[in-house]
Parts: C-alpha cells; structure tokens; sequence
C-alpha cells in the first residue's frame, strides 16, 4: 500500500510542488473570495461584474506566487500574458458555474463561488504545469 501511494505521488520533488501549489492556490482563493466580498458587499457592484474582477486580481497574485515559489521558473512578463490567457478559460469555468448555480438553483453567491474555485482547480493547475510552468530540457 505504502509503494502505490509513492509511485501515485511520484518522487518527493512532485509532492513538494504540489504542495506548495495548494498554498498558492488557498492563497489566491482567499484573495478572490476577499475581494469578491468587498466589491458586492462594500461597493455595492454586481456579482458576475465583481467575480471578473477578483478573478483577474487574484489570477495575478497567483501567478507571482507560482512564478517565483511555487514552481520557481522565473519565466518573463510575456508568461503572464500566456498565464492571463489560460486564467480566461478558468474564468469562463468559473462564471458559468456560477451562473448555472445561481441563475438555476437560487444558490447563495459565495457557494457557488466555491464549488466554482474547485471544479476549475482541475483546468488551473493542468494549465500551469503544461503550459507556462513546465520544465524546459535543456
């Protein structure tokens, strides 16, 4: 049992970086959740409007968190371009599940938030890793 969970978690590198993946994204979750909060309930915008906003504020910390910890790649501004990119499709994720929660089951905006952040988790961390984060052989 002790082996199959290390080969499914692969060498301890993997299990780090996961790991470190997790903080960074409870981090940004926490800033998206946060701000989201602040712009409906302090400034009185719209939902969908304030999730856009604190999906791309929170998208940005995320990206500095994984660049420079998370997955150390120091990879140039031109990445977040590509990262903003690939977030848009999180975003797109994110809103039409909220949308569908809302809209359909009369959901508080704040659950559906979070259903939303875990479905999408799935699509953010493939993306990361795959397309702007991976290891270049050298």
């Amino acid at each position: 049992m002790i082996n199959w969970v290390r080969q499914f978690l692969g060498p301890k590198k993997y299990l780090k970086e996961l790991i470190k993946y997790g903080i960074t994204g409870g981090t940004g979750a926490i800033v998206d959740f946060g701000l989201l909060n602040v712009l409906v309930l302090v400034f009185k915008w719209p939902v969908y409007e304030s999730v856009v906003g604190a999906f791309i504020f929170s998208s940005i910390v995320t990206y500095v968190m994984h660049n420079h910890w998370t997955f150390r790649a120091k990879r140039g501004i031109h990445y977040l371009f590509v990262f903003m990119l690939s977030s848009l499709i999180g975003l797109i994720i994110n809103v039409s599940i909220m949308y569908f929660l809302i809209e359909g089951f009369d959901w508080y905006y704040n659950f559906a938030k979070l259903v939303a952040i875990l479905v999408a988790l799935i699509w953010n961390y493939g993306s990361a890793k795959t397309l702007i984060f991976r290891n270049k052989k050298k």
